[in-house]
């Protein structure tokens, strides 16, 4: 193991929903943002859902981006989990992936923590697909 880029031990890292941070002392407070459990801030499906922003890595667990402005004009919170989750999964990140937690910070002040359970997760894509049944006469 190289000095110059030390290894983290995902194994020292928090699960389960009760370990999602309520926010991240590192993160600026007057932005919005979205983090993941993780450590690849390559991982395709993060950078993806994150252009045009950098796709980060905070306390050594977590990886996080900003959201868009433009994607929030306008924007319930649950919506925008909902995009969010959606993209994650249509660039491929897996659903059981570290639970699919995700953690939402608004930056007009209030912290808001949103935990996309797996069922959670079913349950929307459940739902999409019946709208598309419906739409679709089958």
């Amino acid at each position: 193991m190289s000095s110059a880029s030390p290894q983290l031990n995902s194994s020292s890292c928090p699960t389960g929903e009760a370990s999602i941070p309520t926010s991240f002392a590192s993160i600026p407070t007057n932005i919005s943002y979205v983090a993941v459990p993780g450590q690849n801030v390559t991982e395709r499906w993060m950078v993806r859902c994150c252009e045009p922003y950098p796709v980060q890595l905070v306390d050594g667990c977590w990886e996080w981006c900003q959201i868009d402005p433009e994607q929030e004009r306008n924007v319930s919170q649950q919506l925008l989990e909902i995009r969010y989750d959606a993209c994650f999964r249509n660039y491929g990140r897996p659903l059981s992936e570290s639970g699919s937690m995700y953690h939402f910070h608004s930056g007009a002040g209030a912290a808001v923590s949103a935990r996309v359970s797996v069922l959670r997760s079913v349950v929307v894509a459940l739902a999409a697909s019946g709208v598309v049944a419906l739409v679709s006469g089958t």
